[in-house]
């Protein structure tokens, strides 16, 4: 996805391409969570693949599709959390929530996007 077209990165241009293929990379490690919960590894992956899927959306103009990701990644990201309490993690969430918060905001929903 990275190559195809992750904004901010060289890359082919593709960006449609990259978020199909971050698409698919989430079925697959939603797969895997299945599989393993407990996983803190795959829990991880699917927050890094989400905050990469953002970045295309964000290009795409998919404002949409972004709200209900970024929800997604920070419900993910607590999850891991409790799995594995630690700075990492705690960044992981912190970032979730800030990213979240910035589009709530940006679409005039102050309300929701402040902590409360």
């Amino acid at each position: 996805a990275h190559v195809q077209g992750q904004p901010g990165l060289a890359n082919l241009g593709e960006v449609g391409g990259a978020a199909q293929s971050l698409g698919q990379a989430l079925a697959l490690v939603g797969r895997a969570i299945e599989l393993a919960p407990a996983s803190v590894d795959a829990g991880r992956a699917r927050v890094r693949l989400q905050g990469g899927l953002d970045s295309v959306l964000r290009a795409l103009g998919r404002e949409d599709e972004r709200e209900a990701l970024l929800a997604a990644q920070e419900r993910e990201a607590q999850r891991v959390l409790a799995l594995a309490p630690g700075p990492d993690t705690e960044l992981s969430l912190a970032l979730a929530i800030a990213n979240r918060a910035h589009l709530l905001a940006a679409r005039g929903r102050l309300a929701e996007a402040l902590p409360g």
